[in-house]
């Protein structure tokens, strides 16, 4: 519930890790008809996309991805 006593209740945003990955992975099966898996998440990160996460309280709420394509 993001609403508690009339009071909108915060998200916390940060800097995604490996850590997320299986969260991410999950929500990506919940969401879209062609998913991202784990390793997808994995490789990008490897390859400099930085993740940005939200959680709702301690629920991993969605994500946001940036990549550098050219110079």
């Amino acid at each position: 519930n993001m609403v508690d006593n009339g009071v909108f209740t915060p998200f916390k945003s940060y800097i995604m890790t490996y850590d997320d990955v299986p969260n991410a992975a999950a929500l990506e099966q919940e969401c879209f008809s062609e998913p991202w898996s784990e390793r997808a998440f994995k490789d990008s990160l490897a390859a400099g996309t930085v993740f940005f996460a939200v959680k709702h309280n301690a629920d991993f709420a969605g994500y946001a991805g940036i990549s550098v394509i050219l110079d």
